[in-house]
């Protein structure tokens, strides 16, 4: 079968099969639950079975439930790793064979994977990308372009403890190729520049904005917001330096505040803000108070923080 192919069928079965996808916060990473796996008898082994070691130890000891999909809000990037074993039941007459048919399962997994943690994102506070995409009709094509654009990390075969043949393949997504696409083809989801760029001569202090959000516990989106206290746009996508956007996302994740100090664009000397509540059904905006909101005003003035998108908010740990 054809990569096209088999991209194709991936579609197909995502369409189809596609559920809701519920993501669990691990700070500034996020798992999705792994496939489920189909129960197999351990008796009657085929001979294309590897032995185990006499120590036990074997190449690697991944499998469907130990190898799930993370996207990391730090590095940008969406990883996923799948775990690919032929059916014990299949005609299969060599251990290549079994290799070369692992590693199909694998990779349709892998990619199977990446389509689903692409259309779980949170794109603002109330939207995720599934949502959008059906809404919209292009589920087909836009997922088929999203999928194509990424990296094969990893591709190995090896061992399980009992001794079968499998394969994993592991893929890698910038979050910045997903930004791209979706505003390629929806460019209505980021909200339209308004800002307004400060001259070189007028910033008094090269340092942004930190909002503490651990203890409100939000989830990172595509394009988060910062509200007051009566719902009003503080800060968003739209008030960034197109410059600044080419580059990376208006916000930025981190899960410590020397993590987030640590940015050579937000710096040791930014503004700490605690925030107050979140708001939407995918927790992603942060509300601050009132008082806050001018402190944040006035530094903005000073630093011109908002059009160089130095934001950053601290995610609960793990």
């Amino acid at each position: 079968m054809s990569a096209r192919n088999i991209v194709l069928l991936l579609i197909a079965v995502v369409v189809v099969v596609v559920g809701v996808i519920v993501i669990y916060d691990r700070g500034s990473v996020e798992t999705l639950p792994p496939p489920g796996r189909s129960a197999t008898a351990d008796a009657n082994r085929p001979s294309w079975y590897n032995p185990p070691t006499e120590s036990g130890m074997t190449e690697f000891d991944y499998t469907e439930d130990n190898v799930v999909p993370a996207i990391d809000w730090e590095s940008n990037i969406i990883r996923v790793c799948a775990w690919g074993a032929p059916d014990p039941d299949a005609d299969i007459s060599s251990q290549a064979e079994a290799r070369i048919i692992a590693e199909q399962i694998a990779r349709m997994r892998a990619y199977e994977m990446l389509a689903q943690t692409v259309l779980g994102l949170r794109l603002n506070s109330t939207n995720v990308l599934r949502n959008q995409l059906q809404y919209d009709g292009r589920l087909i094509t836009v997922v088929e372009g999203f999928i194509q654009g990424a990296r094969i990390a990893d591709s190995r075969s090896g061992t399980r403890p009992d001794g079968s043949i499998g394969h994993l393949v592991c893929l890698e997504y910038r979050l910045k190729d997903v930004e791209e696409n979706i505003q390629r083809e929806f460019p209505e989801i980021r909200p339209v520049e308004t800002y307004e760029e400060a001259e070189p001569e007028e910033i008094d202090v090269i340092a942004g904005i930190i909002i503490d959000a651990r203890n409100v516990q939000v989830l990172p989106a595509m394009y988060p917001r910062i509200l007051d206290e009566a719902g009003n746009v503080i800060y968003e996508a739209s008030k960034v330096s197109q410059n600044i956007l080419n580059n990376r996302r208006a916000v930025s994740y981190r899960n410590t505040l020397d993590r987030a100090r640590a940015l050579d664009f937000i710096g040791a000397s930014a503004l700490v803000v605690t925030a107050q509540d979140v708001s939407g059904p995918n927790r992603a905006d942060i509300v601050i108070s009132n008082d806050d909101v001018e402190q944040i005003q006035e530094w903005n003035e000073r630093t011109d923080c908002f059009a160089r998108g130095a934001v950053a908010f601290l995610l609960s740990p793990m």
